[in-house]
This record gives C-alpha cells, structure tokens and sequence, in this order.
C-alpha cells in the first residue's frame, strides 16, 4: 500500500486550484492574468483564452464599475511588495449574473522565497452584503423611530454592552447615551440597590434569547431621585439565526405606579368601612366593569364568595331589576363624577357609592363601588333610621326600587 501510495503522480497546482469553488486567477507580477480555474469558466460559460493575456484591472468582469480600476492597480502594487490586499467587487461574470465578489490578492513565492507570481482568490459575497444592507436598512428605521420616541430604546449587544441607546434616556435617568455606550454607566449601576438583584435577572434573561414585557424595577437619577421603569425586550438575529443581540425599551413608570399605590390605599379604605357594617360590600372596577377586587361581610351574608365574581363583568352580576336602576350611576362613574345613591336590593334600601379613580393621563381607569344597609350607614351616622326611599339627601336623590 505504502508503494501504490509512493507511485502515485502528485497532484498538479492546476487540478488543486480547478477543483476549488473559489473563484481564482493567477497573475504576473505587473497584473497580467496567466490562468483562471473551472469556477471562473464554468460561471462565467467562457473559455480561459478569454481572459489569460488581459490586465486583471481590465478584465470584462467588472468593465461597468467606475474607477475600479485604479483600485485594482493599487491592490496589484501592494501585493507586489508582499501586501494581501481585499475588495469588494461588483462582478459580472456574464451577462445574467451579477455577484458581490470579496478578492484577496496574494503573492506567491518561488523556493529561494522572492515574490514570482500573484493569487487572486474571490470568494462570493452576494447574499451576505444583501442581508448586511437589509440589517442596516432595518437599523435605520429603528433608530429613527427610536430618536424621537418617549421611551428609553436600547440595542445590546450579545455580550451585555449598550450599541445603541436612544435620547430619551437623558430624561428618564439624567445620563446621556455616550455614558452607557461608552460604558461609564451602566443600568446596573444606576438600579435602586433592593432592586439590583432583580434587573440583573431580567437582563439575564433577555441575553439568553427570552422575550420579555413590562417587567418593573427602580433606579436611581444623576440627581438622585428614584424612578420606576418598566423593561420590555426582543432578541434580534440576522437571517442564518445568529444573535445580533437584544432590542427593547424602558419606559418610565413613576406615575402609573403612584396611581396604582393610590389606588390601593382608596380600596383598602373602602374594604374597611365595609367590614365596618353587618352588610358593607367594596368592589374595584375597571373601565370594562369587570370585578377585579370584592370584599365585605354582605356578600358573606348573601352566601356568595366574593372571589368567584372577580373577572365577571359588574352587569352580568346583578339581576335586570337592580342592573336598570343602578346603570345611571355608573355611567356618571366612568364619565367621571363620584356620585351616591339608595338603590333597594332585595326589598331593602342600600346606600351606593361610586368613586372614579383616575390615572397617571386624568383617564378614569377604576371605580370603587361600595354599598352598605342604608339603616346602618345612617344609624352609624346618626343614629336615625333613614327617611324613606325618593326622599333627597345632601342634593343627592334616593333611587329606592321596591
């Protein structure tokens, strides 16, 4: 075996260049081109008389290129004196293809090591610049979207560093997008410290190709106020799958948690007057009026557990009856106004009171609905047994329904 192997012809420089899918021509010291592989011919459906004897600065290939050939010149010159030169051409290897060629031009070396000829590599580059010129035709739309919206817009790079960070960052933490670009500041380092732990977390998860939404930490302004933000993100990936990183957002919060802090206290203000009185109820209602909070020994009293009505719509609890006399306020509810009534509930009178809960835009976003026995909300008063229903209180008319 060792002898076939000893007496079989070693394989010549032209069949190893031939079988190359490389695109490969050869060339003289002065830019000459002395041979072209299969590839180049079987592309370009040409023989290699075609091309062997032309400058490769002037081969056809690239003739609709202005100025290309200078840079070709000076790409021959400086491998000539033991350069490896690059470009990027734009070559017309026949009349119905067009490719994106990436050359290195080579010096090849004789045994005593002087430079006796030139290797001309191509290697096709088409669909890579496509994709890189759709990244940055996206890019671009991102970014000019991103530069006058109100959120914090970021792009990370896989790695954890900022490549991009939008204006608004300035308003929102006081430090400019150089200072996390640069790397000077980090969301780390500007996160309230109890919630430093749990934005590490969430950036953790967002580099390990999660997507994630509204999820809400505190951090810490140049000037040293505190402010909520809530992080979003979505991973990015170039069209073979790689990772381009992590893209998202920070919006600034502060408000809307306020208003839901203030809304809590109102409803737990609410949960305790009604366990204040044999019969209170307290509701919490969105815009939809759907249940989203029931409490109160009433609902106890009337066998019904309280949070088996949350999700359901505030209508489709009560019966027509009730519905009909009770729509009026909560139409001046959500458009707004606190109003209170007595409306009668299975034969007794109940003092009803509707109280809109705005947010951080003025938008009524809930109402806390609370109802009691009028005998013991006017006894808890006054110690009077209230006047019968139709009569006025306050400016208020009394609703009762039989």
């Amino acid at each position: 075996m060792v002898n076939s192997i000893v007496q079989t012809p070693p394989v010549s420089a032209e069949a190893i260049l031939d079988d190359m899918k490389a695109l490969v021509a050869v060339l003289s010291l002065d830019g000459t081109i002395l041979y072209v592989n299969e590839e180049v011919l079987r592309r370009s459906s040409e023989r290699s008389e075609r091309f062997v004897g032309l400058p490769f600065a002037s081969a056809p290939w690239w003739t609709h290129v202005q100025g290309i050939s200078n840079q070709i010149d000076a790409a021959v010159g400086e491998a000539v004196r033991g350069g490896k030169p690059v470009l990027d051409i734009e070559t017309q290897l026949s009349p119905t293809q067009r490719i994106v060629v990436e050359f290195e031009i080579r010096p090849a070396r004789d045994p005593s090591g002087r430079i006796a000829a030139l290797v001309a590599e191509g290697r096709d580059i088409t669909a890579q610049r496509a994709a890189e010129r759709k990244l940055r035709d996206t890019e671009f739309r991102w970014r000019t979207i991103a530069e006058f919206t109100v959120d914090w817009e970021y792009w990370l790079h896989p790695a954890g560093h900022f490549l991009y960070v939008s204006p608004a960052c300035q308003r929102v933490s006081g430090y400019t997008p150089d200072e996390f670009m640069q790397g000077r500041v980090s969301l780390s380092s500007i996160t309230f410290p109890a919630d430093r732990k749990r934005s590490l977390d969430l950036l953790t998860q967002a580099l390990s190709g999660s997507t994630g939404h509204h999820q809400s930490f505190r951090i810490v302004r140049r000037d040293g106020g505190t402010r909520w933000v809530s992080m979003s993100w979505q991973p990015v990936h170039d069209e073979n799958g790689k990772s381009m990183g992590v893209r998202g957002s920070l919006r600034d919060v502060t408000d809307v948690v306020k208003a839901q802090e203030e809304l809590q206290r109102s409803v737990e203000a609410y949960r305790t007057l009604a366990r204040h009185f044999p019969k209170g109820a307290v509701a919490l209602l969105d815009r939809d009026l759907r249940l989203v909070v029931c409490d109160g020994p009433a609902f106890e009293a009337m066998a019904i557990e309280p949070r088996s009505l949350v999700g359901r719509r505030l209508p489709e609890v009560l019966d027509s009856d009730v519905r009909t006399r009770i729509e009026p306020l909560i139409h001046t509810a959500v458009s707004g106004s606190e109003v209170a009534d007595i409306v009668t509930i299975g034969g007794s009178p109940w003092l009803v009171h509707l109280t809109p809960i705005r947010d951080a835009n003025d938008r009524v976003a809930h109402i806390i609905a609370s109802a009691v026995e009028s005998q013991d909300a006017w006894a808890s008063e006054s110690g009077e047994r209230p006047t019968e229903p139709g009569d006025t209180v306050g400016g208020m008319g009394r609703n009762g329904v039989s």
